[in-house]
């Protein structure tokens, strides 16, 4: 007898969650959509289950990782999956009813889709440089160039919550309406490492000549007490102007070129770089101008980092 009265609870807990399950994953019925207020603009969902359950979309932050600094993203893009009739209201309202949120962080999205999976995934895009600083300044506030941080979308729909049906303004069994949604989830930040960099080094102005494409650009990454430039993974460098999305660029001998470049006792890093990628890299720069470049790039540790340094283009 005793055995029996704890078996059967188990078995009941069990039927209940695998039902909670199947309920956040299954379409809602027409009792359960979105309820329109008296000029036809939808104020409510209604779902048949815990909201704290139920309304909880997947939710993605993109890019993961993010990187701050120079290298910071144009765009943040969340992407959210609810049930059908949610991703519905979320379309109708329009962006003034979503905001981010995070360490110093509460914006509004810059733009809103599309949606795709049958109307149920929304993307929501919101200014990378913004985002980006908000979460630079938290990582200064840790004194860390690296940390995962919570980021939440809540999307509130400025309503109170209604309990009705059609006819009576009565609650369905098991209907419960709410008028706000929340999504949360986790990225890792991080700051790459400033560098010091000379493009050719000893030549001013740094002048590059892009008729022709042949050849190498050498660029020198310093070494000092933050940073051994020794330890750059030369299968990931990238170069752009400032503001740009940067190009892949190859080192034309396949390896690092160790050397004191400025004499402090400590080993540089020189790379020749692939002209052609460099040319590629600054195609919008304007001619006969210097204007600054910024190298970016990992160490072999995954340690990333970046560095601005000036270029003139002379012919193309």
């Amino acid at each position: 007898m005793t055995k029996t009265t704890k078996i059967i609870p188990t078995i009941l807990l069990s039927a209940i969650l695998i039902g909670v399950v199947f309920t956040f994953n299954t379409p809602l019925n027409e009792a359960q959509a979105v309820h329109p207020d008296k000029n036809g603009n939808p104020i409510a969902i209604c779902l048949a289950t815990n909201p704290h359950l139920a309304m909880r979309p997947q939710t993605d932050m993109q890019p993961d990782p993010l990187f701050t600094g120079i290298t910071s993203p144009p765009e943040f893009m969340v992407t959210w999956t609810f049930n059908r009739p949610i991703a519905d209201s979320l379309a109708a309202h329009g962006l003034g009813f979503l905001t981010l949120t995070g360490p110093g962080l509460s914006i509004q999205p810059t733009s809103f889709g599309p949606v795709t999976n049958n109307d149920q995934t929304v993307k929501i895009n919101f200014d990378g440089a913004t985002v980006a600083a908000a979460l630079e300044q938290h990582l200064n506030n840790l004194n860390v160039n690296m940390a995962f941080v919570s980021l939440s979308l809540f999307a509130d729909y400025g309503a109170q919550p209604h309990l009705f049906d059609d006819t009576n303004n009565q609650a369905p069994p098991g209907i419960i309406c709410a008028t706000s949604v929340r999504g949360s989830d986790a990225i890792k930040v991080i700051r790459p490492i400033e560098v010091d960099i000379d493009i050719k080094p000893g030549s001013d102005p740094s002048s590059v000549n892009c008729k022709n494409l042949k050849g190498n650009v050498p660029v020198a990454i310093f070494t000092d007490d933050n940073f051994d430039a020794t330890t750059i993974e030369i299968e990931l460098v990238s170069m752009s102007l400032v503001g740009s999305s940067p190009i892949s660029v190859s080192e034309v001998h396949g390896e690092l070129h160790p050397e004191d470049v400025d004499g402090d006792g400590d080993l540089d890093a020189v790379l020749h770089l692939d002209k052609a990628g460099v040319c590629e890299a600054t195609e919008d720069a304007p001619l006969k101008e210097s204007v600054d470049v910024t190298l970016t790039g990992s160490t072999t540790d995954g340690l990333p980092f970046e560095g601005t340094g000036d270029i003139r283009i002379v012919k193309r």
